[in-house]
């Protein structure tokens, strides 16, 4: 820790860290690492301006973004964990089950099958008129490093139920509460089909299994694609280049609900209540700005089972916590959820592609092409962005996106009607982090038949805003902001100012 005058702090500071991967853990186990349990993140007291702390990687390889704060000064990090080029592990079985009956089943009143244990069906044949059946399964998984540098994963398993639910894991409500020890536990080879597949070599990947489309570059917001899906997925990453490669063919549309928080924490009934997929959902609290609904000011994402239960037959979510309607600014919350359901009929093709290229240290360019061959309701979005650094804290960004058809609407359309529904949406954004000033500036205009859920933006907006945050000393600071929005359906327009002084009276 060092003060503003560069120098180390002497005094016991208390310091918040947080970090999106792994968890944090002390060198020294004298004391305890959070100091409040209450507020987010871990609470350390750090001596002499220097303290130590272990961070241990995550069972998932990821970057994790790293935060270390003492009030209002926060410093941001990012740390890369690598796969674990572990030794092979491999497990399999094959199995199978022969039947003979001498006996018409049709004449017993009990009309179930009179196998013995389990019966394999996918691999199964009768013989002998019927009265004699054979099955086959076989299964394996296996995990570890191949030519030195690559970590392969693959399972396989003939007779295992398909479309039951995406990324399958364990889930506590159907186990034991209390496992009796201490062991991390995770789940490999996540997918709803019978083969899954992953090369890992450094940061790039190539898989087979169930995905998510979502980019979490924040340079591409208009055209963000959120998806989950079972295809394939390539993505490459270095230094200069981040690129990703997706293709699934199934009969899955994305439903999109949206309900405003009513300060508790349920229910809140999905529109498609019988046919949203097992872990396609994605719940979210968002919050958005109080003058410009179509700003989304905050999102929270919530994990199921810790934040939210899904009860699926009746499609009804139940929040662990009570959501309140405003925030402390008064600005409204709402519960996003976004799911894909069955629609039934033919399989079709959804895939897309996208790239960031930072072309020198403060110069970045990124594009991105989505497709969905959707019969009954056909989708595409293309985008582009870049990102330019004018100082070490301050960043100019633009964006431009352009839809055809209708996404997340939930219900069938036309397809011709549809597909002729093209919308565009562009943006401009100034932002500056600076230890004394925080300030932003923005332009964000979508046309009336532009349609992406995920955007952040609703059709046919006109968003515009200053907002500066200025520290005069340690005590006093000085905040402006001023808002323009503008409805180009109905034409209603919306312009505030405001501004403030915010001073600590006393430590306390």
């Amino acid at each position: 820790l060092f003060d503003k005058d560069n120098k180390p702090v002497t005094l016991p500071t208390r310091v918040t860290l947080e970090t999106s991967l792994g968890r944090f853990k002390r060198l020294d186990r004298t004391e305890g690492l959070d100091f409040d349990k209450v507020e987010p993140g871990n609470q350390i007291m750090v001596q002499n301006g220097v303290g130590q702390i272990t961070l241990v990687a995550p069972y998932e390889p990821g970057d994790a973004n790293i935060r270390a704060s003492a009030g209002r000064t926060f410093v941001d990090g990012r740390l890369s964990f690598l796969p674990d080029l572990r030794p092979m592990l491999a497990v399999g079985l094959i199995e199978g089950i022969i039947n003979f009956r001498n006996f018409d089943p049709s004449k017993l009143q009990n009309r179930s099958r009179d196998t013995f244990d389990q019966e394999l069906r996918n691999f199964q044949k009768q013989f002998n008129e019927g009265k004699g059946d054979a099955g086959v399964r076989a299964a394996f998984f296996l995990k570890g490093a191949v030519k030195g540098e690559y970590l392969l994963t693959m399972a396989y398993d003939s007779d295992k139920e398909t479309r039951d639910r995406f990324f399958r894991d364990i889930h506590p409500d159907e186990f034991y509460p209390v496992y009796g020890d201490a062991s991390i536990k995770g789940y490999d080879a996540q997918t709803t089909s019978r083969f899954y597949v992953r090369v890992d070599n450094k940061k790039s990947y190539f898989m087979f299994g169930d995905l998510i489309t979502a980019s979490a570059n924040e340079g591409r917001k208009l055209g963000n694609y959120s998806r989950t899906l079972t295809g394939v997925k390539e993505h490459y990453e270095n230094k200069i280049v981040s690129a990703n490669i997706f293709a699934a063919k199934d009969n899955l549309r994305q439903v999109v609900d949206e309900f405003p928080a009513r300060g508790v924490s349920g229910w809140y009934n999905l529109s498609q209540q019988y046919q949203g997929l097992t872990n396609s959902e994605k719940v979210e609290i968002v919050t958005r700005d109080r003058n410009q609904r179509a700003i989304i000011l905050k999102t929270e994402v919530m994990t199921r089972f810790t934040d939210y239960q899904l009860e699926e037959f009746s499609g009804r979510i139940l929040l662990n916590r009570p959501i309140p309607s405003f925030d402390e600014n008064l600005n409204p919350n709402f519960i996003r959820v976004t799911y894909e359901i069955d629609q039934g009929g033919e399989r079709f093709w959804v895939g897309g592609a996208d790239a960031q290229v930072k072309l020198t240290d403060g110069f970045e360019v990124g594009a991105s092409l989505v497709e969905d061959r959707n019969p009954t309701s056909p989708y595409k979005l293309k985008s582009a962005n870049s990102t330019v650094k004018l100082t070490e804290k301050t960043f100019v960004s633009a964006e431009y996106a352009q839809s055809n058809g209708l996404s997340g609407t939930g219900v069938s359309v036309d397809p011709l009607t549809a597909a002729d529904k093209s919308g565009k949406a562009a943006r401009v954004e100034l932002r500056h982090n600076g230890d004394d000033l925080q300030a932003r500036a923005y332009v964000s205009k979508s046309s009336a038949e532009f349609d992406n859920p995920s955007s952040g933006i609703l059709p046919g907006r006109v968003e515009a805003g200053a907002y500066s945050n200025y520290k005069i000393n340690d005590k006093t600071r000085i905040i402006a902001s001023a808002t323009r929005t503008e409805d180009r359906l109905t034409t209603g327009k919306l312009d505030s100012i405001q501004a403030s002084v915010e001073r600590s009276i006393t430590d306390n």
